[in-house]
């Protein structure tokens, strides 16, 4: 068995002390593989602490430096299966960056890759590749599945043939998950030659879906995306447009082609609105269109400390500069709620913004300057089709605004 990964690279690899994971990690270890290991204990089922120290004991025996995180799940948590998913990942991210690494090898197998795929096909999910791929990256992480040309059932007699202990999780034959159903009654029972017509499809599939892509290539990378830009695709094209809009900026999010309509639809009669949830947000306001994170924590500069190499410029020949030179402390994003005396009326910023047609996604990274006491003094007016006044005694450019704070996410 080939893994075909680099030996010069160091690898984090996710063992559940499932078949599987566990071939994996006798490959790792016999091919003289540079790697830690990282166990969730999810306390799920009754067997999983001995699991647990059983897999300990192993990583002990061949020296194998691990990482272990224990988890419970609550009820009114999310789905059981996202949470799981969400735990994981995050943990395999936190355990790269302690060890220097951005590779991460994942146990996936043939079975999986059919499975996904019977997955995808049934629920008529939006998808930009049908199956999985043998290595995909994330938010600057490489992911590698190494075992899906290998099915379960050839890595489940791997580990009998090399005495390599294992564990079988009974939940695997709860019929009520749709994937266990598919596993059991239709994928393990497929012959060779049917699993060969499978993984013929699937690539018959996304060659079609590559052309898809190569049709919206220019506007997947478009910052800001017009009417128009919409209007030009039909609605297949669109909801391809919106999963890509997503892994840009990391996202994975599974949605439906009803919902997906529902965006499209209000493109099209120019309806304003925004979706928000803890992940990401979708606005389209004023003719334009973005897809982007949903901001996590407020901005603030400090102005006497403004460098060439930051955000924003202070514009000295402004007729407000004699204002901010003598009260300004702060440059942050404004307060909706917070207000501001133009020609002797006080204003509320959320006005301003209404007023001056200002999209809702740039409503909460937009700038202002305060003072020591954290009293707004000036914030720039918004102009429509892209920012250009040059009175404003903050200079900056409206797109790196969005692309700083919404779209990559500045720690």
């Amino acid at each position: 068995m080939k893994l075909n990964l680099k030996l010069n690279n160091k690898y984090i690899i996710g063992v559940s002390y499932g078949p599987d994971s566990m071939a994996l990690l006798d490959l790792l270890l016999k091919n003289h593989y540079d790697f830690v290991v990282c166990h969730i204990n999810y306390h799920l089922r009754e067997e999983s602490n001995e699991e647990q120290k059983n897999l300990e004991n192993y990583l002990k025996l061949y020296d194998i430096k691990y990482y272990i995180k224990e988890v419970s799940y609550k009820e009114d948590d999310k789905n059981i299966e996202a949470w799981a998913r969400d735990i994981r990942y995050t943990f395999f991210k936190e355990i790269c960056k302690k060890e220097a690494t951005n590779h991460i090898v994942i146990a996936h197998n043939e079975d999986d890759l059919i499975e996904t795929y019977l997955i995808q096909k049934k629920r008529n999910s939006i998808v930009s590749r049908y199956g999985l791929t043998t290595k995909y990256k994330e938010n600057g992480f490489v992911f590698y599945r190494p075992l899906l040309k290998y099915s379960k059932d050839y890595l489940l007699k791997y580990c009998n043939k090399f005495h390599i202990p294992y564990s079988i999780d009974k939940s695997n034959f709860d019929t009520k998950y749709l994937r266990n159903n598919l596993r059991i009654n239709y994928v393990s029972k497929l012959t060779k030659e049917e699993r060969k017509n499978i993984k013929k499809d699937i690539f018959e599939d996304n060659r079609i879906l590559k052309n898809k892509l190569d049709l919206i290539k220019s506007l997947i990378h478009k910052t800001i995306l017009s009417q128009e830009d919409i209007l030009q695709l039909d609605v297949d094209l669109f909801n391809l447009l919106i999963v890509e809009k997503l892994k840009i900026v990391g996202i994975s999010y599974g949605f439906s082609k009803k919902f997906a309509l529902d965006i499209y639809l209000k493109i099209k009669n120019d309806i304003n609105f925004e979706f928000k949830n803890n992940k990401f947000m979708i606005t389209y306001s004023y003719k334009t269109f973005l897809i982007s994170q949903n901001i996590s924590k407020n901005y603030l500069y400090i102005i006497s400390n403004l460098q060439k190499n930051d955000i924003f410029k202070i514009y000295k020949k402004s007729k407000f500069y004699p204002l901010i030179q003598t009260k300004g402390k702060y440059i942050k994003n404004v307060s909706k709620n917070d207000y501001l005396e133009i020609n002797g009326i006080r204003k509320k910023v959320s006005r301003l913004f209404i007023d001056q047609h200002m999209p809702k996604y740039l409503r909460n990274i937009w700038p202002g300057v305060y003072d020591e006491n954290d009293v707004l003094l000036y914030t720039p007016h918004y102009q429509e089709n892209g920012y250009k006044n040059k009175e404003s005694v903050i200079l900056f450019n409206d797109l790196v605004l969005i692309k700083c704070f919404l779209l990559y996410k500045i720690k």
